[in-house]
């Protein structure tokens, strides 16, 4: 119903209440949540009139004996309980949005932050019985960003388990491509393929995707933060939830508001984010669910 609608007001809240259901399920399939699981929001917020950089949103931890629907989603997703509250604002969480993130760029006069993978692969010693991933980059993207190899490898929080290598082959030429790899190798007994779910996992929380309709299905990138925003970073999920819930908020409580946020100048990136993520967080979701890609059927 939402997604029908032209109207950019009559999105935001019903998309909300989606994803809120999705997520209880989610929980559920997670062994997070009870039978009788009805959690409260976990997450608050406060805006001023037009106030889009500094709007704060409110993330709460878990409370006894009221659960809270972000608090679990995190936990689920992530693996760590979330035990603080914490206050994070809205134009750390608008960059993190792939969907229309140039729009973002423009309307912050500032650079892309997010870098595309151009191949994720796994490799094997069978020397040592060992696995690692690795995965490349074009130098160009980096140079037109202005990110330094230090800068991507903190920016994208894998300073401390990843390094660059020097990788040379026809398909990548060293000085066109930048190989980065897992700094110690995952130890196999019987098959590499054994380990390839955790390999794999060790990157995953890091990586930004894309759903695709068509060949690859699926786009990775490298989300690259400035160093005061490293604390605000979610999983892509979570802050997609995150943003979603806020202007679902607006609409509910203070539509008039909400037409006065898309007057400032990170109107069009508003927009863009109310139509582009639910699609995209279905998909995703779905992935998370079935430890697989989903995507779209191509096929009319």
């Amino acid at each position: 119903m939402g997604q029908a609608s032209k109207l950019p007001y009559a999105k935001p809240l019903p998309f909300y209440y989606s994803f809120l259901n999705l997520v209880k399920a989610f929980v559920l399939m997670a062994g997070k949540g009870t039978r009788d699981y009805r959690p409260q929001h976990g997450l608050s917020e406060n805006a001023s009139d037009r106030q889009v950089e500094g709007a704060i949103i409110k993330v709460h931890p878990y409370s006894s004996p009221r659960r809270n629907a972000f608090a679990d989603f995190y936990f689920a997703l992530t693996g760590n309980p979330l035990l603080k509250k914490k206050d994070l604002r809205l134009g750390q969480l608008l960059p993190q949005i792939l969907f229309g993130h140039r729009l973002w760029c423009s309307a912050a006069e500032t650079r892309d932050r997010f870098v595309p993978i151009q191949k994720i692969e796994f490799v094997e010693s069978r020397a040592d019985r060992t696995t690692w991933l690795r995965f490349v980059l074009k130098r160009e993207e980096l140079r037109r960003s202005n990110i330094s190899q230090q800068i991507l490898l903190k920016g994208s929080r894998l300073s401390n388990n990843w390094a660059v290598v020097r990788v040379d082959t026809a398909e990548f030429p060293e000085d066109k491509f930048l190989w980065i790899e897992a700094a110690v190798p995952r130890q196999y007994t019987h098959r590499a393929s054994d380990e390839l779910f955790e390999v794999a996992g060790e990157l995953k929380k890091n990586l930004w995707s894309s759903v695709l309709l068509h060949p690859p299905y699926r786009r990775y990138y490298l989300y690259v933060a400035p160093q005061n925003e490293q604390s605000a970073v979610l999983p892509q999920l979570l802050s997609m939830f995150v943003v979603i819930f806020f202007l679902g908020s607006i609409t509910r409580y203070r539509p008039h508001h909400f037409e006065r946020l898309l007057d400032t100048r990170y109107g069009p990136h508003l927009i863009g984010a109310v139509d582009e993520i639910p699609m995209q967080f279905i998909y995703l979701l779905a992935s998370e669910i079935l430890s697989r890609e989903v995507t779209k059927s191509s096929v009319a």
